[in-house]
Parts: structure tokens; sequence; C-alpha cells
């Protein structure tokens, strides 16, 4: 092969490349942390630790922690998703924050929205995803 056609060749697999490095530096956690990513504007997004409520009148909601807040010194309010034209406040205290970052799964009842609660469950250990860098033990 010559180094024209080299060049050619070579060429057309940069796009496949390029592609298989944005698939694997997609997040692929199944826990509910989602790692931080940095956007074309430079942006980054935060750390996030989701969770998926219970199903009551036939839909659910999810809610998600800024997984800096799991430090917090003080309790935190956090919006759920909106379904069935409504949402509910998902409120925890600092101990229960807490509780989570040790790896342990906290259970919480949101507000009351149209007749109805539902409970919350997060936890940061769903799986062995562990960073043990001396990060906090954070899934990534």
């Amino acid at each position: 092969m010559n180094r024209r056609r080299f060049i050619i060749e070579a060429g057309k697999a940069f796009p496949i490349v390029a592609g298989a490095f944005y698939i694997v530096g997609c997040d692929s956690n199944t826990d509910g942390a989602t790692s931080s990513k940095t956007g074309n504007n430079g942006s980054t997004q935060s750390l996030t630790l989701n969770a998926v409520s219970t199903v009551v009148a036939g839909h659910s909601h999810s809610a998600a922690i800024p997984i800096g807040d799991l430090n917090s010194a003080t309790g935190k309010s956090y919006e759920s998703s909106r379904s069935n034209a409504h949402i509910h406040m998902v409120s925890l205290s600092a101990a229960q924050l807490g509780t989570i970052s040790t790896g342990t799964a906290v259970t919480v009842a949101s507000s009351n929205s149209t007749g109805h609660a539902h409970q919350f469950t997060f936890s940061l250990s769903n799986n062995d995803e562990t960073d043990n860098n001396d990060t906090g033990g954070f899934p990534y």
C-alpha cells in the first residue's frame, strides 16, 4: 500500500474511532449516579444521584440529588419530575443525606400533591462500581 492510499484509508477510519471514544466516554452506571460531563460550550453538568418513585395513581416521578449535597450540613428539598400535570417535593434532612453518602439506602415520602404522595429510595451502593481513590466511594 502506498502512502497516499494509506492516508485515504486512515481518514475513513477517523469517524469510527472518534465515535468509539464518544461512546466509551458516556456514563453507563445503572445505579442512579451519573458522572460529570463537559459540554461543547465548556459547561459542566453536576454529578447527580437519581431515584424513581413508587407508582401511585398509575404514574411515577423521578428526583435527582446533586452528589455535592450529600455532605450538606443542612437539609435540602428537591422538585420531582412532572407527571400527570403535577410535581412533588422530596425533602431530606442533613442526617439522611449523610446516611446516603455512606452507601446506606434512605427512603422518604414526597409531599402530597393532587391527593397522593410517592416514596423515593436514594442509594449509592446498588452495585460494585465504586471509586477507591479517596473520593468518598461514590460510583462514577
